[in-house]
């Protein structure tokens, strides 16, 4: 495995993780304030934490 094939697993790793800690408390929050349900905010708020995590990880550079 090269080096760049390493960098881009440990950002996507760290974009999952930052997804799952933001997602799940606010998207638990969110669904039971907007839609009284409080799985379908934590489904929610995974799905677009993870989005954003590894969005903003594959932004980054490391140089």
């Amino acid at each position: 495995m090269s080096e760049d094939e390493s960098r881009a697993e440990d950002e996507s790793s760290n974009g999952i993780a930052i997804g799952l800690a933001i997602g799940i408390p606010l998207g638990g929050v969110a669904g039971l304030l907007l839609f009284d349900n409080f799985g379908l905010g934590v489904a929610l708020g995974v799905t677009f934490g993870i989005l954003f995590g590894v969005t903003l990880g594959s932004g980054r550079k490391k140089s």
